[in-house]
Order: structure tokens, then C-alpha cells, then sequence
């Protein structure tokens, strides 16, 4: 009966914390947890991925709901690109230094990242300030417009998860969540993001 006792008191002491203590505490195996997946944050990838195709990749999330969640890899500019015929008609894809490889599944899907126009004087580096649009009509459509103020990047491909599926591998220390930022996205050295995010991570 004792040994039960101290799982009870154990329960009840989580139970009473306040909500947002209890996203905070530092579970076996977790990453340190203050920051919830959704859309708009990145997944950075531990250093238990380094024997994965996900080894030093920063994930930006557009999606994280009941359906799923899926997301963008901006830190894998391509070295090479092949622009089939049908896609020679995406300006920036004229460029291998421009386009991005978003991810594994289906690459011939182009999608693209775009900061929104900011009159305002006072910058917004926040998710919120982005909007993403997938299929080869949208990035025709944005890559045209020569005047656009903003930032915006094409990438090949995408990742995804089916339903539970993230939440289990930051359980098992995967993944380390953290808030978006428009400055890291459009980094000019993104082949090294990985390393300076990973370093912030162990700051914290």
C-alpha cells in the first residue's frame, strides 16, 4: 500500500501545479519542453539524429493538427537541382543556388515561403508575418512579381508525420521545438543554421 501511496502524492502535486509549470518540467527523455509544436515553430533536429536522413536539419512547421503535421526543411539549399521542361517556367528554379530542398516526400512538388509587406516601421520576425503556398502555379505566380518587398524562398519537397507521430519522437528526444523566426528562414548562411541553433538549444 505504501508504494502506492508515493504515485498518488506524485499525481496530485502535478495535478495542482499551474498549466503552464507543468509544460515546462524536463520529462526522461524530452527536450526541454517550454515550447509547444505547432504551426509556425521549428523542430530542430537532435544530435540522436545524426544517423538519419534528418541528421542537422531545421524544420519550419506549416501544419500541426488532429490530420497531422507537416512541414518545410530551410536549411538544405540544393547543390545541384534537375529543372525538368515543365518547371524551366519557375523563374527562380533557373538557379540552383535558389531553390531549397523542403524535404523527402514527393520532391517534384514545389512550394514556396513568403514574408509578408511591412510598412510598418517596427520589424515583425514572427511566424506570424509569413505565409506559405504550395503547388508550381503559386511560385509562378509570387517569383514573377519583380517588386515584391518581402523575402521569399522556393523549396522541392516537404516532411510529414501522421497523427502522434512527432509528439512520440520529441518523447524520445528527437527533436528539440522552438519558437519561428523570419531572420533564421532567410539566414543568408543556411547551410550552418543547424549548428547555430543546436548550440542555443544547450544554452537554455
Amino acid at each position: 500500500m505504501e508504494k502506492y501511496s508515493g504515485v498518488v502524492c506524485l499525481l496530485l502535486v502535478i495535478l495542482l501545479l499551474p498549466k503552464d509549470s507543468v509544460a515546462s518540467v524536463k520529462y526522461p527523455g524530452f527536450a526541454v519542453f517550454g515550447e509547444q509544436p505547432r504551426a509556425g515553430t521549428f523542430l530542430v533536429a537532435s544530435r540522436k539524429m545524426r544517423f538519419t536522413r534528418f541528421r542537422e536539419t531545421v524544420i519550419f512547421l506549416t501544419r500541426h493538427d488532429e490530420r497531422g503535421t507537416v512541414g518545410i526543411i530551410v536549411n538544405r539549399p540544393f547543390v545541384t537541382a534537375d529543372v525538368t521542361e515543365a518547371d524551366a517556367r519557375i523563374p527562380e528554379l533557373k538557379g540552383w543556388w535558389r531553390l531549397y530542398s523542403g524535404g523527402p516526400v514527393e520532391p517534384h512538388i514545389y512550394s514556396i515561403l513568403i514574408e509578408s509587406r511591412n510598412n510598418s516601421r517596427k520589424r515583425n520576425y514572427s511566424a506570424t508575418n509569413l505565409m506559405f503556398f504550395s503547388g508550381a502555379g503559386n511560385v509562378v505566380r509570387f517569383t514573377s512579381h519583380r517588386n515584391w518587398r518581402g523575402h521569399y524562398r522556393v523549396y522541392a519537397g516537404y516532411t510529414g508525420w501522421y497523427p502522434g507521430q512527432l509528439m512520440k519522437e520529441i518523447r524520445l528526444g528527437a527533436w528539440h521545438v522552438m519558437p519561428g523566426d523570419t531572420r533564421l528562414i532567410f539566414d543568408g548562411h543556411p547551410s550552418f543554421l543547424w549548428q547555430r541553433m543546436i548550440r542555443r538549444v544547450q544554452m537554455e
